[in-house]
């Protein structure tokens, strides 16, 4: 046999052994960056404007429809438990 064929067959049979291969590490987990934090709203951002704001006349045409000399006393108590029930 030449050199060359004794050289092939022993790279041939290194490459069978029954070694297993090399363990593979995972990679570290990478920190994730810190998330922005959202600036907390101001007391402006807070303040409703004045479009946001009910004011009498937003309801003037609903309680003209819905408020009657003989079912006053009824509506009044109504609105007497609503408030009550916000206020707890």
């Amino acid at each position: 046999m030449k050199p060359l064929h004794l050289l092939l067959l022993a790279c041939l049979l290194g490459a069978c052994a029954d070694d297993p291969p090399p363990r593979v590490e995972p990679e570290p987990a990478r920190p994730e960056a810190p998330a922005i934090p959202k600036p907390a709203p101001s007391a402006e951002d807070l303040e409703p404007t004045a479009e946001e704001v009910p004011i009498v006349e937003d309801f003037e045409d609903q309680a003209k429809e819905e408020i009657k000399p003989d079912n006053l006393r009824a509506q009044l108590d109504a609105l007497e438990q609503e408030i009550e029930q916000d206020s707890k």
